[in-house]
């Protein structure tokens, strides 16, 4: 025979996974300002960091209590430069004394990005956690700026627009911290450090970022 508190069980329990199945879901904002640069293999280049951002709207998946997935849509802005020494161009050159001089190119890249987090949230305390994923971008430069200068005193301007579109992939790893979370919101922070693994921009270097990710999510 069913009894009363049995009946109330079934009668409720469809309601009590619907629940459960909806607090697994959060979905939010993130913004990511940061620094990016190139680090080289080659000695005749140096780089400078630059001021980056980029904006998601984001979706996180508790896939268990210790373990979270963080994915969503975003678009990125970055400015890279580098600068290479010991070219020799034409104008170094002396047809009687042979190498009179060295030039140096300086480049400027300015970059935006459709780009797609995928990471995992590993959880190591009450409000901390480890992030580690990986990132896959569709990035086009939109302008390159290259002066061209040689210690003789020549110099040279060139401007380029709009390179086409590449793939990259980028490893992400970092940790964060809740600052805030209650049953309807949570507002998190994480300094992430990311490396491009695959990048067609720079042959001789990779590319990376220092980004502290501000999140707010609200659980549907």
């Amino acid at each position: 025979m069913i009894t009363k508190n049995t009946l109330i069980f079934f009668l409720l329990f469809p309601f009590l996974l619907k629940g459960q199945e909806e607090h697994k879901w959060q979905f939010g904002v993130q913004l990511r300002p940061g620094f990016n640069g190139v680090a080289s293999y080659h000695p005749d280049y140096t780089s400078q960091p630059n001021f980056s951002f980029a904006g998601y709207l984001s979706a996180l998946r508790s896939l268990s209590p210790k373990i979270s997935f963080n994915t969503g849509i975003g678009v990125g802005w970055n400015r890279y430069n580098r600068t290479q020494s010991n070219f020799i161009f034409d104008w170094d050159i002396d047809p009687a004394q042979g190498i009179i001089s060295s030039s140096v190119l300086h480049e400027n890249y300015n970059t935006r990005s459709i780009e797609i987090p995928l990471l995992f949230e590993f959880k190591l305390a009450k409000k901390f956690y480890a992030i580690a994923g990986l990132q896959l971008s569709l990035r086009q430069v939109i302008g390159i700026d290259r002066t061209i200068t040689s210690s003789s005193g020549n110099s040279e301007n060139l401007i380029v627009k709009d390179a086409n579109p590449a793939f990259t992939a980028s490893l992400l790893v970092g940790f964060g911290y809740t600052l805030i979370n209650t049953d309807k919101i949570s507002i998190r922070a994480a300094p992430l450090f990311k490396w491009n693994l695959t990048d067609p921009l720079f042959n001789s270097g990779n590319l990376y970022e220092a980004t502290l990710q501000l999140g707010c999510f609200v659980r549907l």
